[in-house]
């Protein structure tokens, strides 16, 4: 009897040793939550701005934390085919907001260029910006992603 009980608090000590180190070391192993988060331009906006004629072709833009890839995207003029311009959360330097009355245009600079999607919500806008700045907070061991 006395034997199992020898063993049982040598057990629940090294398990909880376990716990206290897991927790210490845990976002090495737990990757942060993946999102895809999507917005458009509004047609009050847009509107309201003057880009009256960009109303059927709005501008969209994609952040994939799991892809770690901002992507804006616009029906070309002729209505055919779809511009598109992807950057990679590693090569981003620079995001810029520029609130209007109604609505506000992001524009986002890197490396090699910048993208900007004009006229979407100012909520959409601010919560682009908070998305990849935590983003940015929680990937503390990689390098390369200036913001």
């Amino acid at each position: 009897m006395m034997f199992f009980i020898v063993c049982k608090t040598i057990f629940c000590n090294f398990y909880l040793e376990f716990l206290i180190l897991f927790h210490k070391f845990a976002h090495l192993f737990l990757k942060p939550e993946r999102m895809r988060y999507e917005a458009t331009s509004t047609e009050a906006a847009l509107a309201a701005n003057g880009r009256i004629a960009d109303a059927v072709t709005p501008w969209h833009l994609i952040v994939d934390t799991d892809a770690e890839t901002v992507t804006v995207r616009k029906r070309n003029k002729y209505l055919i085919g779809v511009d598109e311009e992807v950057l990679s959360f590693r090569f981003i330097r620079n995001i810029r907001i520029d609130t209007h009355l109604i609505g506000a245009d992001i524009t986002i600079q890197a490396v090699g260029g910048s993208v900007t999607a004009y006229c979407l919500s100012k909520s959409d806008s601010k919560r682009i910006k908070q998305m990849l700045m935590e983003y940015n907070g929680s990937q503390k061991e990689r390098e390369g992603f200036l913001i």
